[in-house]
């Protein structure tokens, strides 16, 4: 049994000496491999961080789109502050030419020599005497009167307002409000008006000579008689208190609506040669069928982009996963030949 046992060992022996050149060859192929797998890794550790830089320069660029676009947002919301006072003066000016008709050259002369004498913007003197022109001539007045009460009540707003500390535009409500029958609306002024004093009143400027019904002129004539006695003490309030804090600011910010208006003026034909275009594309895209062609079309290219986006991503990660595999395998049958090749020295 000994004889046979020593041969077969010694057959072993050579065999496996006789793999000895395979080996070497099988290890250094294995080496080469190795470092080749570690060059694939390194290039797709690297495509994956140039994607991720990408990534990241993709949303440096987003943020500064959003800043650009905040920036012409806060620039376009100046622009067109500009543009609504001018469009808003235009308005005015209209309404204005349309209330008092032929007498509008002349109303235009009294609301600038009045805006220069107490600085105040004609726009907005324009506005409240239009609007008082508006209130007394569908009363039954005519125009004429409408436009001496329309001059008159325009210059105690301002006294008023001088006298009172309020707003022009909101003495001016009130005083319309009171005309047409609200008289709380006058009282915050010491202006006491009730259907017993418009008739006092009527007869006190001799309206009616008797007690009896007033007809509704009759009874606007004899309130804003009461209007004008009960606010005598501001007369003039305005013109002797000119350099008041509170008057120099209201000059202050009139000056600052006519400068709105006139940088208005300027972009108003740049803005017109914006919207007409956009009204156009607006108007083209308001057929159903047309806007659901965009939308789709939209919505397949967002869908392509993301599919795409995601794909890379899962490409890069799935690469990263088998070179990894790759290599570890081979590293462990390296490990084991020369396991194997220490044992066949012993």
């Amino acid at each position: 049994l000994l004889r046979r046992v020593v041969p077969d060992t010694e057959l072993m022996r050579k065999a496996i000496s006789g793999n000895v050149g395979a080996m070497k060859k099988l290890r250094l192929e294995t080496k080469k491999y190795i470092q080749e797998s570690k060059k694939a890794n390194k290039s797709a550790f690297l495509g994956v961080r140039n994607f991720r830089n990408l990534a990241g320069s993709f949303s440096v660029l987003r943020s500064k789109l959003l800043l650009a676009s905040f920036a012409f947002a806060l620039f376009s919301r100046t622009l067109g502050r500009f543009i609504t006072s001018a469009s808003e003066a235009e308005e005015i000016l209209n309404k204005f030419s349309v209330v008092f008709g032929s007498l509008s050259k002349n109303a235009t002369d009294f609301a600038d020599s009045l805006g220069e004498s107490v600085g105040r913007s004609s726009v907005a003197l324009s506005d409240m005497m239009a609007t008082i022109q508006d209130t007394f001539v569908p009363l039954g007045f005519s125009r004429d009167v409408s436009f001496e009460l329309s001059k008159a009540l325009t210059q105690l707003t301002l006294d008023v307002g001088s006298f009172q500390n309020m707003a022009d535009a909101e003495v001016m409500n009130r005083f319309q409000s009171a005309i047409v029958g609200n008289h709380e609306a006058v009282r915050r002024f010491g202006i006491s008006i009730t259907e017993a004093t418009i008739k006092e009143e009527a007869l006190r400027i001799k309206l009616i000579k008797t007690d009896r019904e007033l007809t509704n002129q009759q009874k606007i004539i004899a309130r804003l008689s009461l209007i004008f006695n009960g606010a005598k003490d501001a007369t003039n309030d305005l013109l002797n208190t000119q350099d008041s804090y509170a008057n120099v600011l209201k000059k202050f910010n009139d000056n600052i609506k006519d400068l709105s208006i006139g940088i208005g003026e300027l972009l108003i034909p740049a803005a017109k040669a914006v919207i007409e275009p956009m009204s156009k594309l607006v108007e083209h895209l308001k057929d159903p069928i047309v806007l659901d062609t965009y939308a789709k079309g939209l919505g397949v290219l967002a869908t392509a982009l993301g599919v795409a986006a995601l794909a890379a991503g899962a490409l890069a990660a799935k690469v990263i996963v088998i070179g990894a595999s790759i290599a570890g395998a081979i590293i462990w049958f390296s490990k084991f030949m020369d396991a194997i090749a220490s044992f066949r020295k012993r």
